[in-house]
Protein backbone atom coordinates (compact mmCIF):
# COMPACT_ATOMS: atom_id res chain seq x y z
CA UNK A 1 0.00 0.00 0.00
CA UNK A 2 1.48 3.18 -0.89
CA UNK A 3 0.21 6.98 0.91
CA UNK A 4 1.48 9.95 0.41
CA UNK A 5 0.99 12.92 2.89
CA UNK A 6 0.69 15.14 -0.05
CA UNK A 7 -2.50 13.39 -1.19
CA UNK A 8 -5.58 11.79 0.52
CA UNK A 9 -5.66 8.89 -1.71
CA UNK A 10 -4.28 5.27 -0.76
CA UNK A 11 -2.98 3.17 -3.72
CA UNK A 12 -3.75 -0.75 -2.72
CA UNK A 13 -3.96 -3.76 -4.95
CA UNK A 14 -3.29 -1.43 -8.02
CA UNK A 15 -6.50 0.84 -7.11
CA UNK A 16 -6.86 4.36 -6.09
CA UNK A 17 -9.16 4.32 -2.79
CA UNK A 18 -10.34 7.44 -0.99
CA UNK A 19 -10.10 6.92 2.44
CA UNK A 20 -9.48 10.58 4.07
CA UNK A 21 -11.70 13.39 3.70
CA UNK A 22 -10.09 17.10 2.39
CA UNK A 23 -9.18 17.60 6.25
CA UNK A 24 -7.34 14.46 6.54
CA UNK A 25 -10.14 12.80 8.82
CA UNK A 26 -10.92 9.57 8.11
CA UNK A 27 -14.59 9.48 6.51
CA UNK A 28 -15.71 6.30 8.23
CA UNK A 29 -14.92 4.34 11.23
CA UNK A 30 -15.01 0.35 11.86
CA UNK A 31 -17.83 1.03 13.75
CA UNK A 32 -19.81 2.33 10.95
CA UNK A 33 -18.86 -0.50 8.57
CA UNK A 34 -19.48 -3.44 11.31
CA UNK A 35 -23.00 -1.73 12.00
CA UNK A 36 -24.17 -1.38 8.29
CA UNK A 37 -23.45 -4.75 7.46
CA UNK A 38 -24.94 -6.19 10.38
CA UNK A 39 -28.14 -4.08 9.87
CA UNK A 40 -27.92 -5.16 5.90
CA UNK A 41 -27.54 -9.02 6.67
CA UNK A 42 -30.11 -8.90 9.61
CA UNK A 43 -27.29 -10.01 11.68
CA UNK A 44 -26.07 -8.36 15.42
CA UNK A 45 -23.05 -6.54 15.50
CA UNK A 46 -21.90 -8.90 18.75
CA UNK A 47 -21.98 -11.82 15.47
CA UNK A 48 -19.99 -10.14 13.32
CA UNK A 49 -17.46 -9.66 16.05
CA UNK A 50 -18.10 -13.56 17.10
CA UNK A 51 -17.09 -16.76 15.98
CA UNK A 52 -20.12 -17.57 14.24
CA UNK A 53 -19.57 -19.61 10.56
CA UNK A 54 -23.19 -19.60 9.38
CA UNK A 55 -23.31 -18.31 6.03
CA UNK A 56 -25.50 -15.10 6.67
CA UNK A 57 -23.07 -13.96 10.11
CA UNK A 58 -19.56 -14.91 7.91
CA UNK A 59 -20.69 -13.17 4.96
CA UNK A 60 -21.76 -9.88 6.70
CA UNK A 61 -18.54 -10.45 8.53
CA UNK A 62 -16.36 -11.14 5.28
CA UNK A 63 -18.26 -8.01 3.69
CA UNK A 64 -17.28 -5.85 6.53
CA UNK A 65 -13.42 -6.79 6.69
CA UNK A 66 -13.20 -6.14 3.36
CA UNK A 67 -14.71 -2.71 3.26
CA UNK A 68 -12.69 -1.71 6.70
CA UNK A 69 -9.50 -2.17 4.57
CA UNK A 70 -10.84 -0.48 1.57
CA UNK A 71 -12.21 2.23 3.09
CA UNK A 72 -10.80 3.06 6.11
CA UNK A 73 -6.43 2.90 5.20
CA UNK A 74 -6.83 1.00 8.49
CA UNK A 75 -3.78 -2.10 8.78
CA UNK A 76 -4.85 -5.16 8.91
CA UNK A 77 -3.28 -5.72 12.68
CA UNK A 78 -5.97 -2.64 13.46
CA UNK A 79 -8.63 -4.38 11.57
CA UNK A 80 -8.29 -7.74 13.27
CA UNK A 81 -8.29 -6.06 16.69
CA UNK A 82 -11.60 -4.63 15.69
CA UNK A 83 -13.00 -7.97 14.65
CA UNK A 84 -11.28 -10.07 17.02
CA UNK A 85 -9.45 -11.52 14.41
CA UNK A 86 -5.69 -12.37 13.66
CA UNK A 87 -3.95 -10.13 10.90
CA UNK A 88 -3.41 -12.87 8.59
CA UNK A 89 -7.61 -13.54 8.98
CA UNK A 90 -7.65 -10.31 7.84
CA UNK A 91 -5.25 -10.07 4.69
CA UNK A 92 -6.56 -13.68 3.73
CA UNK A 93 -10.27 -12.03 3.73
CA UNK A 94 -9.02 -9.27 1.65
CA UNK A 95 -7.48 -10.65 -0.74
CA UNK A 96 -10.25 -13.35 -1.19
CA UNK A 97 -13.35 -11.10 -1.55
CA UNK A 98 -10.69 -8.91 -4.08
CA UNK A 99 -10.95 -11.49 -6.48
CA UNK A 100 -14.28 -12.98 -5.49
CA UNK A 101 -16.18 -9.73 -6.26
CA UNK A 102 -14.36 -8.96 -9.64
CA UNK A 103 -16.00 -12.47 -10.66
CA UNK A 104 -19.43 -12.67 -8.81
CA UNK A 105 -21.88 -10.34 -10.27
CA UNK A 106 -24.36 -10.96 -7.03
CA UNK A 107 -21.19 -10.68 -4.52
CA UNK A 108 -20.54 -7.43 -5.90
CA UNK A 109 -24.13 -5.97 -5.47
CA UNK A 110 -24.10 -7.06 -2.36
CA UNK A 111 -21.24 -5.06 -1.33
CA UNK A 112 -22.29 -1.99 -3.51
CA UNK A 113 -25.64 -2.35 -1.30
CA UNK A 114 -23.36 -2.21 1.98
CA UNK A 115 -21.34 0.68 0.18
CA UNK A 116 -24.32 2.65 -1.15
CA UNK A 117 -25.78 2.23 3.10
CA UNK A 118 -22.51 4.04 4.50
CA UNK A 119 -22.89 7.41 1.99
Amino acid sequence: MYHSDESDSYITYGRMVKCRDRYGAMSMTLEDIKRVSAETFGVEISDINGRGRTQKVSLARSIAIYLSRLKTGKTCVEIGKAFNRDHSQVSSTWKNYSGYIETDPSLKSLVKKVEAKLG
